[in-house]
């Protein structure tokens, strides 16, 4: 920073502000445009036709419309979401066809809306049914799911930390953004323009507060002009420059000519990466997170503006980054109106959560989601991990156990265990873990039999050629291969003085050898061919029905052990087997 001009601040009185504020003319046809325009945008149809009457302006649409928008807008905000739904179908059916963030945050206010009814089974079973197929598909809604699926690990999902989806502010936000859809569909303006202008208005303060002390509007409902002090204006009328993110100089250093020397400090920042992956990483968070408020209001007591809220909400916005910019944004957008104090309280919640209870911690990893099977993780130890975590929350109930068990499964698994062989739910979490090995048990014995099936025809081709070729090398004694009585291969060569082959170059009986002379296949390989077709298709049928080989079958029959699983209880008492199909002991 240098000095002079640059970093001089022009200091405006009150009167000389009202002077130049009076001089500017603003038609009364434009105020009563803008009035009608928020009326009508906002819905308040008795209101615009009042206004209408009264000031002779013209609302520019069909008021009775506004009606039917309005009734969709108040079963939204009352927490009847498939009313409004409803509504807005009799409406125009293509704005939910065609805008499916929208219906997907429609039908996640509804999952809220049974949460906040205390409806846990109904709401897993409508998540599932409702938003999963829908997330599988968007990386965002899947995001968005998590967040509400988390409301159901904390007993007052109020004050956990993704609480706010509770708020009403919620409602409120998911009813904007239906109206505009609305609104959008029947060529009408999304917004009202007066909440533009004043928007408008606090940005032009900002960019103003950089170059001139003046008096400011303060509060927007007053809209009353509050003039500097005497220690912001300085006793000569100038002052250093003080903008929203720059520290004040030090007091009482001047240089020659009597010029303020300029002290520039940096603003804090909190910046959390999205790969942040090191050990410790949540404690090192943690401790960034709270020094960088500790900072930050240290910084405030510097800057100009510094005592009001929206200058220390606004600084906090611009000095976030990374995730923490990514949360202040979606924390931001669920509500109207906040202070410096909620934001920062909610930052820390966040962040730099204080010490909790292992039932606490214990559902907070539930919902994140980060006890899930591991790569090359077999179910028993997968459940041994996952009973260790959970021991700690005592009143988690059955339902509970089995949605979370299913959730940290594996991809293939959790296909698998979506439901018993009957296609219902599980109705106990042991029924649950037994299904699960039990399929994980078939899934490892089909990889076996279809790795045996892969090396089996690679392996005779190879005997066969080795067959042959010692045929080919060996010209003055040929050796042959008969079968005996007990089906063993006697093998003998002409001359030996023994019957027991024959000399010449007649035929092989060993099928190993697998060929005439002339190349023909004999026989015997061919009959062993046949053969193994007919093992493989029996095998196939044994695989299907009981997820073994028949030969697996009868050894199973002998240890008198379950032939659907190999476990130690009778077949009939088997969990992988339909209720239905199930026989009383």
């Amino acid at each position: 920073m240098g000095r002079g001009e640059a970093g001089i601040k022009k200091s405006i009185p009150l009167d000389a502000w009202e002077q130049k504020l009076a001089a500017v003319k603003i038609p009364k046809s434009d105020l009563n445009k803008l009035i009608m325009n928020f009326l009508v945008t906002e819905g308040y149809v008795e209101a615009a036709r009042v206004f209408e009457k009264e000031s002779g302006t013209a609302p520019g649409v069909n008021l009775d419309a506004i009606t039917d928008r309005m009734e969709v807008r108040r079963a939204l905000q009352g927490g009847d979401v498939e009313a409004a739904m409803e509504r807005v179908n009799d409406l125009d059916p293509e704005i939910l066809e065609s805008q499916p963030k929208l219906f997907f945050h429609l039908q996640q206010q509804r999952l809220i809306e049974f949460i906040r009814a205390g409806s846990v089974e109904s709401a897993l079973d409508f998540a599932q049914q409702n938003l999963a197929p829908l997330a599988e598909e968007n990386a965002e809604f899947l995001e968005e799911l998590e967040r509400t699926v988390a409301l159901l690990a904390f007993e007052d999902s109020k004050s956990s930390p993704v609480g706010d989806l509770m708020d009403v502010a919620q409602r409120q936000k998911t009813a904007s953004e239906l109206n505009a859809a609305i609104l959008q569909s029947q060529a009408q303006e999304r917004e009202p323009r007066l909440p533009l202008l004043l928007k408008l208005l606090l940005w032009a303060q900002a960019q103003l507060d950089e170059r001139a002390i003046y008096p400011r509007i303060n509060d927007l409902a007053t809209a009353q002009l509050v003039p500097p002090t005497k220690a912001e204006a300085g006793p000569v009328g100038r002052e250093e420059q003080r903008g929203p993110f720059a520290a004040p100089p030090r007091q009482g250093r001047f240089d020659d000519e009597g010029e303020v020397i300029e002290l520039s400090i940096p603003a804090p920042k909190l910046d959390i990466p999205h790969d942040m992956k090191q050990k410790n990483a949540e404690r090192s968070i943690a401790d960034t997170t709270r020094a960088y408020l500790r900072d930050i209001r240290m910084y405030l007591q510097l800057v100009h503006g510094g005592d009001r809220d929206p200058v220390k909400c606004l600084l906090v916005g611009n000095t976030l980054g990374g995730v923490a910019k990514t949360w202040y944004d979606q924390w931001t957008l669920a509500r109207q109106t906040y202070t410096f104090e909620e934001l920062a309280t909610a930052l820390l919640a966040r962040f730099a959560p204080e010490v909790q209870p292992l039932s606490v911690e214990a559902r907070n990893t539930l919902a994140s989601g980060s006890y899930r099977m591991r790569h090359d993780e077999t179910v028993p130890a997968y459940q041994s991990r996952f009973e260790a975590l959970i021991t700690p929350i005592g009143n988690l109930t059955e339902d509970e156990r089995i949605f979370w068990f299913q959730r940290g499964l594996s991809e293939v698994l959790a296909k698998k265990c979506a439901t018993d062989l009957a296609g219902k739910d599980f109705e106990s979490y042991g029924d649950l873990v037994r299904f699960t090995q039990g399929v994980e048990k078939r899934l490892l014995a089909g990889q076996r039999v279809h790795a045996m099936r892969a090396q089996g025809p690679t392996l005779d081709a190879v005997a066969n050629d080795q067959g042959t070729e010692m045929e080919r090398r060996t010209p003055t004694a040929a050796v042959t291969t008969v079968r005996t009585d007990r089906g063993h291969g006697v093998r003998g060569a002409s001359g030996s003085g023994h019957p027991r082959g024959s000399a010449g170059a007649g035929q092989s009986s060993d099928p190993a050898r697998g060929k005439r002379k002339g190349g023909t296949p004999t026989a015997a390989v061919m009959h062993e061919a046949k053969n193994e077709t007919k093992r493989q298709r029996t095998n196939d049928g044994w695989l299907k029905k009981w997820e073994c080989t028949q030969s697996e079958f009868k050894r199973r029959r002998r240890m008198k052990v379950c032939q659907r699983c190999a476990e130690e209880h009778p077949t009939r008492d088997c969990p992988l087997l339909p209720r239905l199909a199930q026989q009383p002991k």
